[in-house]
């Protein structure tokens, strides 16, 4: 390729002088060439970025796993009241700690989501505005948070109906939000993490990543418009589509946001290969604090129980357990207890909490039948305990 600038050079020399009109030709070819490399280096790092989403938008889509609201066995109605009803009996009674236990026991995300989306694999729910959503779906936070930590001077109704609890509900939210920590009510489509790992970066690792970047950018327009040293412009161009790359690809992460995501997301972390992903169903899922928990029925009298931890994202996958059994055990991080997951047909009808030195007693009643999600918080005052599993016919189990 011919240079320009060196022709100038080599016509000055013939003629043995630098004139003025020559001079004035020279310099205009060197900003001319400096101003040509510019667009050539935009559209290098433009077409870049174009590449990589592109790859991200025609990347194969994850299979989906869709959970049918079909033939739902309970109403968020009769469920909510009896919720409610085990709340109210607290209240009425001061240190009850097997009416405390049992309700602690149990997780209402599932109910919570069933409200909100209107259906539910595990419960029908009736028409209710926007408002009413929000409304039982925080009543339910709160009273969580009432029986974890009792405050006496809150007045509550006898309520005897869904309706005049879904008519009552935000008079008690005014009385309950001052007392107790808010938590932000999210819909399911609020909760959705984003795909792009730009979003799950931390600040500190944008900032850095950017500079990072710039400065290769920098070096690669230095090179370009001056040394044009076309083996480190290579170098340069794929250190810039890396850096491009993993700001921009989909996120490995698997974040469970509601019934459909967390199947979703849960089967594959089940590393059996006599699964079948097309039989495979979500038996109960329980919210606890910071940890989800997916309790999955794989086939083949196979199942599983994953787990997700929060982060400042949503729920992320944090690992499973899988096998031939139908009881689960797992842990809350930070929260003294222990997480059982039962199986349908599993055949407990009752969990004993004993505390070893007192031989003081605190029961959980299952149904035998019924997959469930359990979270038996342990009393302070139990220095040391063991459970016991009890079958229908009062036979320890183990």
């Amino acid at each position: 390729m011919h240079d320009p600038i060196r022709n100038a050079l080599k016509e000055a020399y013939k003629e043995r002088v630098f004139s003025e009109d020559k001079k004035q030709e020279t310099l205009e070819k060197v900003n001319n060439k400096n101003k040509a490399w510019l667009p050539f280096s935009v559209t290098v790092i433009v077409t870049c970025c174009v590449l990589i989403l592109t790859f991200w938008l025609v990347r194969e889509p994850i299979t989906e796993v869709v959970i049918s609201s079909e033939q739902a066995p309970h109403t968020v109605e009769d469920i909510y009241m009896e919720r409610w009803h085990e709340f109210m009996t607290i209240v009425e009674n001061e240190r009850n700690e097997q009416a405390t236990l049992t309700y602690l026991a149990k997780s209402d995300w599932l109910l919570q989501r069933a409200i909100e989306s209107g259906h539910s694999v595990f419960y029908s729910a009736p028409t209710l505005t926007d408002e009413e959503k929000r409304s039982l779906i925080e009543l339910l936070h709160y009273m969580y948070q009432w029986v974890e930590r009792p405050n006496r001077l809150i007045d509550f109704p006898q309520v005897e109906t869904f309706d005049e609890l879904t008519k009552q509900a935000p008079q008690l939210l005014g009385h309950l939000r001052g007392k107790y920590k808010k938590q932000p009510i999210l819909t399911v489509e609020e909760q959705k993490a984003p795909k792009l790992r730009l979003f799950y970066m931390k600040p500190e690792e944008i900032i850095s990543t950017l500079v990072f970047f710039g400065i290769f950018a920098l070096l690669l327009y230095s090179n370009w418009t001056s040394k044009r040293n076309y083996f480190f412009a290579a170098i340069q161009v794929g250190v810039l589509c890396s850096i491009l790359l993993v700001m921009f690809m989909p996120s490995s992460e698997k974040y469970a946001f509601d019934e459909t995501t967390l199947l979703q997301q849960s089967i594959p972390t089940f590393d059996e290969p006599t699964i079948d992903p097309t039989v495979a169903k979500l038996s109960s899922a329980s919210t606890f604090g910071d940890v989800r928990f997916a309790l999955v029925d794989l086939g083949n009298g196979i199942h599983g129980l994953a787990k997700f931890y929060k982060n400042h994202i949503g729920y992320a996958w944090s690992g499973s357990q899988w096998g031939r059994q139908k009881i689960f055990t797992d842990w809350v991080q930070g929260v003294p207890g222990q997480v059982i997951a039962v199986q349908q047909g599993h055949g407990v009808s009752r969990i004993d909490l004993v505390e070893e030195q007192t031989k003081r007693i605190l029961s959980i009643a299952l149904d035998p039948d019924e997959a469930a999600i359990y979270f038996i918080g342990v009393p302070e005052d139990f220095r040391s305990y063991q459970m016991l599993y009890y079958s229908k016919d009062g036979v320890r189990m183990h």
